[in-house]
Protein backbone atom coordinates (compact mmCIF):
# COMPACT_ATOMS: atom_id res chain seq x y z
CA UNK A 1 0.00 0.00 0.00
CA UNK A 2 2.62 2.36 0.72
CA UNK A 3 4.41 2.20 -2.31
CA UNK A 4 1.98 3.14 -5.08
CA UNK A 5 2.32 6.86 -4.22
CA UNK A 6 6.10 6.35 -5.10
CA UNK A 7 5.47 4.76 -8.50
CA UNK A 8 6.29 6.99 -11.19
CA UNK A 9 3.63 7.14 -13.29
CA UNK A 10 0.31 6.30 -13.44
CA UNK A 11 -0.04 3.26 -15.90
CA UNK A 12 2.46 1.73 -13.13
CA UNK A 13 0.26 2.54 -10.44
CA UNK A 14 -2.90 0.83 -12.15
CA UNK A 15 -1.13 -2.04 -13.28
CA UNK A 16 0.27 -2.26 -10.00
CA UNK A 17 -3.17 -2.03 -8.03
CA UNK A 18 -5.12 -4.36 -10.55
CA UNK A 19 -2.40 -7.09 -10.19
CA UNK A 20 -3.05 -6.53 -5.70
CA UNK A 21 -7.05 -6.66 -6.40
CA UNK A 22 -6.91 -9.50 -7.96
CA UNK A 23 -4.04 -11.54 -5.79
CA UNK A 24 -6.75 -10.06 -2.70
CA UNK A 25 -9.64 -11.55 -3.90
CA UNK A 26 -11.97 -12.92 -1.88
CA UNK A 27 -9.16 -13.63 0.64
CA UNK A 28 -10.40 -12.60 4.06
CA UNK A 29 -7.48 -11.41 5.58
CA UNK A 30 -6.26 -9.15 3.36
CA UNK A 31 -9.74 -7.35 2.79
CA UNK A 32 -8.89 -4.29 4.46
CA UNK A 33 -5.72 -3.88 2.08
CA UNK A 34 -8.06 -4.70 -1.14
CA UNK A 35 -10.37 -2.05 0.19
CA UNK A 36 -8.00 0.27 0.59
CA UNK A 37 -6.75 -0.21 -3.34
CA UNK A 38 -10.33 -0.07 -4.29
CA UNK A 39 -10.63 3.66 -2.81
CA UNK A 40 -7.30 4.29 -4.31
CA UNK A 41 -8.02 3.21 -7.77
CA UNK A 42 -11.70 4.99 -7.30
CA UNK A 43 -9.75 8.15 -6.52
CA UNK A 44 -7.90 7.66 -9.85
CA UNK A 45 -10.47 6.90 -12.11
CA UNK A 46 -12.67 10.33 -10.36
CA UNK A 47 -9.30 12.46 -11.51
CA UNK A 48 -9.63 11.36 -14.59
CA UNK A 49 -13.07 12.53 -15.14
CA UNK A 50 -14.85 9.21 -15.02
CA UNK A 51 -17.13 9.72 -11.95
CA UNK A 52 -19.46 6.74 -12.83
CA UNK A 53 -16.43 4.14 -13.37
CA UNK A 54 -15.37 5.85 -9.89
CA UNK A 55 -18.53 4.79 -8.41
CA UNK A 56 -18.81 1.32 -9.65
CA UNK A 57 -15.49 0.84 -8.36
CA UNK A 58 -16.23 1.35 -5.36
CA UNK A 59 -19.37 -0.10 -4.64
CA UNK A 60 -18.24 -3.40 -5.23
CA UNK A 61 -16.89 -3.40 -1.75
CA UNK A 62 -19.02 -3.47 0.93
CA UNK A 63 -17.35 -2.40 3.83
CA UNK A 64 -19.84 -3.03 6.65
CA UNK A 65 -19.14 -6.65 6.81
CA UNK A 66 -15.46 -5.35 7.40
CA UNK A 67 -14.64 -6.32 11.10
CA UNK A 68 -10.78 -5.10 10.81
CA UNK A 69 -12.00 -1.96 9.93
CA UNK A 70 -12.11 0.85 12.30
CA UNK A 71 -15.21 2.73 12.47
CA UNK A 72 -14.17 6.14 10.98
CA UNK A 73 -12.49 4.10 7.89
CA UNK A 74 -15.86 2.62 7.60
CA UNK A 75 -17.39 5.89 7.86
CA UNK A 76 -15.36 7.62 5.42
CA UNK A 77 -15.50 4.53 2.83
CA UNK A 78 -19.58 4.72 3.50
CA UNK A 79 -20.12 8.65 2.82
CA UNK A 80 -17.42 8.34 -0.41
CA UNK A 81 -19.60 5.79 -1.71
CA UNK A 82 -22.84 8.17 -0.96
CA UNK A 83 -21.03 11.27 -2.42
CA UNK A 84 -19.98 9.46 -5.75
CA UNK A 85 -23.42 7.55 -6.38
CA UNK A 86 -24.62 11.13 -5.93
CA UNK A 87 -22.23 12.87 -8.58
CA UNK A 88 -23.53 10.12 -10.76
CA UNK A 89 -26.81 10.83 -10.25
CA UNK A 90 -27.77 7.54 -8.73
CA UNK A 91 -29.77 9.14 -5.60
CA UNK A 92 -31.77 5.76 -5.60
CA UNK A 93 -28.40 4.02 -4.96
CA UNK A 94 -27.19 6.80 -2.47
CA UNK A 95 -30.06 6.63 -0.26
CA UNK A 96 -29.61 3.11 -0.02
CA UNK A 97 -25.96 3.08 1.01
CA UNK A 98 -26.83 5.78 3.13
CA UNK A 99 -29.22 3.85 4.91
CA UNK A 100 -26.60 1.76 6.13
CA UNK A 101 -25.15 4.33 8.47
CA UNK A 102 -26.32 4.62 12.02
CA UNK A 103 -26.47 8.64 13.11
CA UNK A 104 -25.67 6.73 16.58
CA UNK A 105 -22.11 6.14 15.05
CA UNK A 106 -21.81 9.96 15.18
CA UNK A 107 -22.60 10.10 18.85
CA UNK A 108 -18.49 10.36 19.88
CA UNK A 109 -16.41 13.23 20.08
CA UNK A 110 -14.00 11.59 17.25
CA UNK A 111 -16.61 11.65 14.66
CA UNK A 112 -17.66 14.99 14.35
CA UNK A 113 -16.19 15.55 10.93
CA UNK A 114 -18.06 12.71 9.63
CA UNK A 115 -21.41 13.94 11.14
CA UNK A 116 -21.07 17.40 9.08
CA UNK A 117 -20.12 15.47 5.96
CA UNK A 118 -23.00 13.09 6.20
CA UNK A 119 -25.70 15.57 6.92
CA UNK A 120 -24.47 17.67 4.04
CA UNK A 121 -24.63 14.89 1.78
CA UNK A 122 -28.25 13.98 3.72
CA UNK A 123 -29.28 17.80 2.75
CA UNK A 124 -27.98 17.40 -1.14
CA UNK A 125 -30.23 14.63 -1.02
CA UNK A 126 -33.12 16.21 0.72
CA UNK A 127 -33.09 18.86 -2.07
CA UNK A 128 -32.68 16.47 -4.52
CA UNK A 129 -36.42 14.67 -3.46
CA UNK A 130 -37.79 18.02 -2.58
CA UNK A 131 -38.02 17.81 1.29
CA UNK A 132 -37.28 21.21 2.94
CA UNK A 133 -38.56 19.50 6.58
CA UNK A 134 -35.73 16.75 6.18
CA UNK A 135 -33.43 19.97 5.23
CA UNK A 136 -33.91 21.96 7.74
CA UNK A 137 -33.79 18.80 10.29
CA UNK A 138 -30.37 18.04 8.72
CA UNK A 139 -29.02 21.65 9.38
CA UNK A 140 -30.38 21.96 13.13
CA UNK A 141 -28.50 18.69 13.19
CA UNK A 142 -25.32 20.45 11.69
CA UNK A 143 -25.94 23.05 14.21
CA UNK A 144 -26.19 21.31 17.16
CA UNK A 145 -22.88 19.67 16.46
CA UNK A 146 -20.61 20.40 19.41
CA UNK A 147 -17.62 21.44 16.85
CA UNK A 148 -19.72 24.16 15.28
CA UNK A 149 -21.30 25.10 18.36
CA UNK A 150 -17.76 25.77 19.65
CA UNK A 151 -16.76 27.80 16.69
CA UNK A 152 -19.04 31.12 15.78
CA UNK A 153 -17.67 31.30 11.96
CA UNK A 154 -18.74 27.31 11.59
CA UNK A 155 -22.28 28.06 13.00
CA UNK A 156 -22.76 31.60 11.28
CA UNK A 157 -21.98 29.62 7.68
CA UNK A 158 -24.27 26.91 8.60
CA UNK A 159 -27.41 29.62 9.72
CA UNK A 160 -26.05 31.77 6.38
CA UNK A 161 -28.25 29.26 4.30
CA UNK A 162 -31.42 30.47 5.29
CA UNK A 163 -31.75 33.81 3.55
Amino acid sequence: MEFVPLLPSKEEKLEYIEALRVVTAGRIHVELESARLTRILSTIREEEGKVAEAADILQEIQVETYGSMDKKEKLDFLLEQVRLCMDKGDFIRAAIINRKISTKAFDGVEFQDEKIRYYNQVVRYRLHEKDYLGVSKCYHAILHTPSVEAVEEKWIEVNSFWP
